[in-house]
């Protein structure tokens, strides 16, 4: 799958990506440990920050493959895009 877009986002020692069906990165800079589904802080970008490409992938419907890198280590998941996401949020993509 190509590159369409890249996101940059920062730890924090709240961070615990433990909710069960949800990921969520925010460019918000702080963090309490009640945000479990949370994975990066002072994101680069929210959803209204997407890229019309993945945009339009997204609102189609197609599939998505995300991949998280840091240094070494790489995790990957896929998720799909639904024509009813609202792709407005400056704040956060979850």
């Amino acid at each position: 799958m190509n590159e369409i877009e890249k996101i940059f986002a920062y730890s924090h020692q709240n961070i615990s990506c433990t909710h069960g069906t949800t990921i969520e990165i925010t460019k918000d800079s702080d963090l309490t440990v009640r945000g479990t589904c949370v994975l990066g802080l002072k994101a680069s970008k929210a959803s209204a920050d997407l890229n019309e490409n993945l945009r339009t992938l997204l609102l189609k419907g197609k599939m998505i493959e995300v991949v998280i890198s840091l240094d070494d280590l790489v995790d990957r998941f896929y998720g799909y895009g639904n024509k009813n996401l609202s792709l407005l949020n400056e704040k956060d993509i979850v």
